[in-house]
């Protein structure tokens, strides 16, 4: 993490920064520091947006997504994994889609709607039918698992 810092503290291009900003949120959000995470979200997204990056907004989206239901802000998680899904339908994303949906489906299941889960990670696993990589096969048995059992 302090690596990325570094480098954000020395480069000037907003693509760099935007890139380590979303790097740095995800390290957040995984070490449970909510707020630096959201903060670095945050900053990510308006980077995005100044330089006309959908995908880089969308993955912001959901990144604050993942936070507010980490948070157990459960409404809000769903609003912006929504969000992030709509961006990433419109740009043809498969994976990044498919990975969206597996958080908003996350989010209903926390929220006690099984059924608007059960209907996101079915369409994740449509989208994941052409991915053979492990991270997609690690997705598609954890979705597999989810919808079966």
């Amino acid at each position: 993490m302090a690596e990325a810092t570094a480098m954000q503290d020395t480069t000037s291009s907003p693509a760099l920064q935007a890139a380590l900003r979303l790097e740095q949120a995800a390290l957040h959000r995984e070490r449970n520091r909510h707020d630096q995470a959201l903060e670095a979200y945050w900053a990510c997204e308006t980077l995005q947006r100044t330089i006309g990056n959908r995908l880089g907004q969308a993955l912001a989206y959901d990144g604050i997504g993942q936070t507010m239901r980490a948070l157990g802000r459960l409404l809000e998680a769903i609003d912006f994994h929504t969000m992030a899904a709509r961006i990433l339908r419109d740009l043809d994303q498969s994976w990044d889609l498919a990975q969206t949906l597996a958080h908003l489906a996350d989010a209903h299941t926390g929220n006690d709607q099984p059924e608007h889960a059960h209907q996101h990670r079915t369409e994740a696993l449509t989208l994941l039918d052409g991915f053979t990589d492990p991270p997609a096969a690690t997705l598609r048995q954890r979705l597999q698992e989810l919808t079966t059992g």
